[in-house]
């Protein structure tokens, strides 16, 4: 059966995963899952991987559909037009994400997380995140844990916040005008587009934050002064019953008592949730070579000198103080990185062989 109006958009990427792909259990969770629905993206695939998905697609009775890329272009741009697929059709899903074929992180964990979202109107993404706590199955090779570890650290650095596991297959995002602004233009990035989706979010927050305290300005520069004295007799007149709640409130911001929430409401960060995940596997079939690091570096690279040091979409350059002040804050946290990881090498090294 089709979803209805306000449910979840699944995007699946597929590339040459006619050995690793679970069909059984995907439909096997449609049928148990009424409101989702899972859009497998072929990715050019040169294996059986089409008519697998098509096979696939036919015993889901509606609750999947087929989108084929006449050419491999990457898993980013994959998720990016499956998702805007998603988007533009006449579902109107309330929800949108992108999980990974491998099933890595089972599909158990998909209601975690939708709820966790549908109970918090001020998240837009909440993200999967692969942290080994005791009574989780968390399997990563120390190879790729420790690399991970790195990675984070950087991704963390371009974008600003303590952000645990950019790189998690499993993320679904609320249905928003700025999603579809963030997904309108192509990737700059083919292996970090994750740690792309969260910097475009980030500019798009920073730049609303910015025309919003504009025009909060604007507005009370307009606005005539009130009489200090005034305003203390009309206080003193009041007296203390007329301290209600909301004057309370008020006069805690007023003095400071709301600095916490304003620095809240001007970072994207507290827009992200970060789930832990019960369960995560490596499938084998996943390889990382040195090539692939550096264009991960060069992607992060390219993030912070594009998002950070610019304005998104315009393009703008930043002020000079803020170009200035997030190169420093960017070269420090660099240092730091590398001589902790200088330190930590002899370790890491160790526990590799």
């Amino acid at each position: 059966a089709m979803v209805a109006a306000g449910g979840l958009a699944l995007v699946v990427p597929c590339y040459n995963e006619e050995e690793r792909l679970r069909s059984a259990a995907f439909v096997s969770y449609l049928a148990e899952t009424p409101t989702v629905r899972l859009i497998f993206v072929d990715d050019g695939s040169s294996d059986g991987t089409v008519p697998l998905l098509q096979k696939l697609v036919a015993a889901a009775a509606g609750g999947a559909e087929l989108l084929q890329l006449p050419q491999n272009c990457g898993k980013a741009e994959a998720v990016r037009r499956g998702m805007l697929h998603a988007l533009e059709s006449d579902a109107q899903y309330g929800a949108v994400g992108f999980w990974d074929s491998d099933l890595a992180t089972p599909l158990s964990a998909v209601a975690e997380l939708h709820s966790v979202l549908c109970s918090n109107p001020a998240l837009q993404m909440v993200q999967g995140a692969r942290v080994a706590l005791l009574g989780r199955k968390i399997r990563r090779s120390p190879k790729r844990h420790y690399a991970g570890r790195v990675f984070a650290t950087l991704a963390s650095l371009v974008l600003d916040m303590p952000v645990y596991d950019t790189q998690c297959g499993a993320k679904i995002f609320r249905t928003t005008p700025a999603l579809r602004t963030v997904l309108t233009a192509p990737f700059l990035t083919r292996w970090v587009f994750d740690v792309e989706m969260i910097a475009r979010f980030s500019a798009l927050h920073r730049t609303s934050t910015t025309t919003s305290s504009t025009s909060t300005a604007d507005a009370k520069s307009d606005a005539a002064p009130p009489s200090p004295s005034a305003s203390f007799e009309v206080l003193t007149a009041a007296g203390p019953a007329a301290a209600t709640p909301a004057a309370a409130a008020s006069g805690e911001a007023l003095l400071g008592g709301g600095t916490e929430s304003a620095a809240e409401t001007a970072s994207f960060e507290h827009s992200i949730f970060e789930f832990p995940l019960h369960e995560w596997v490596d499938v084998a079939g996943s390889k990382l070579r040195l090539t692939d690091v550096a264009r991960m570096a060069y992607g992060l690279c390219q993030i912070y000198a594009t998002y950070f040091l610019h304005e998104w979409p315009s393009g703008e350059p930043c002020t000079a103080a803020q170009a200035t002040a997030r190169r420093l804050l960017f070269a420090w946290g660099a240092l730091l990185c590398t001589l902790l990881a200088t330190l930590a090498a002899p370790l890491l090294w160790w526990r590799l062989l």
